[in-house]
């Protein structure tokens, strides 16, 4: 299950790892460093809300493609929660990867919503793809099962069938996000994220930046190159099918 804990804002430096299992094994992994903000408050003088900078964080790049982005990111989401029957949410923290050089990829966006005392009432994990289409996937805490239906293409060489089993752990020392993603009783695949904190400054901001300021380049190059060898080794491609006609479900 879930286990998470009200953390300060903080810069989590880690490793991606990414596994799959049939019909072949082929796996890749790659450092990141990914921001934990609270999408409200702007307090840090080279982390630019809504504006072009080294390092930023936009409403627009979060959320349904093509949304009316006058409404803030909170409130969006705040009503998505809503909608799902989801209530009392004062504050959002996300962990992502920041738009560097005004340039941003998030394979996984993990929001979790928080209380008025500061306790974890939801988390959503949005799933973008390289289509430029984005889904949300939204669990009520505390939940008993991480399990929910796959809806949403990702790769060519899956299909929109299965599940994935989720879990996301985040302290102030470190964060672990574990996905395995199974059909037919059948383990697929297995993508992990581990990180260690480092505490947010405009110091630690700038080495961000100029440490990884290739980062968010190199994950999209990477999801292509790693698709060009799957594609090389015979994995089928499946056609890309229409994406869900709602932009989030609730597991």
């Amino acid at each position: 299950m879930d286990r998470i804990s009200f953390v300060k804002d903080s810069i989590y430096k880690g490793r991606v790892f990414h596994k799959r299992l049939v019909p072949f094994e082929h796996q890749f992994s790659y450092n990141l460093s990914y921001l934990w903000i609270d999408i409200q408050e702007k307090k840090y003088r080279f982390l630019k809300y809504n504006k072009i900078s080294l390092i930023s964080f936009f409403d627009c790049d979060h959320g349904e493609v093509g949304r009316n982005t006058s409404q803030s990111l909170f409130s969006y989401l705040k009503n998505e929660l809503e909608n799902k029957g989801i209530n009392n949410i004062c504050s959002i923290k996300v962990l992502c990867l920041p738009r560097i050089l005004n340039y941003q990829f998030n394979p996984i966006t993990v929001f979790v919503c928080f209380s008025k005392k500061e306790k974890p009432q939801a988390v959503i994990f949005q799933v973008s793809n390289t289509f430029g289409e984005r889904h949300a996937y939204i669990r009520k805490l505390p939940s008993k099962s991480n399990r929910n239906l796959k809806k949403f293409h990702v790769s060519p060489f899956f299909g929109v069938s299965g599940y994935y089993k989720i879990k996301f752990e985040i302290s102030k020392t470190m964060v672990k996000l574990v996905i395995d993603y199974e059909n037919k009783n059948k383990k697929l695949l297995i993508a992990t994220y581990d990180g260690k904190a480092e505490k947010i400054n405009e110091f630690n901001l700038l080495g961000l930046v100029f440490i990884n300021i290739f980062q968010n380049f190199k994950v999209t190059l990477g999801i292509h190159y790693e698709a060009l060898k799957l594609w090389f080794k015979g994995a089928t491609y499946n056609k890309k099918p229409n994406k869900p006609k709602k932009f989030s479900t609730k597991i």
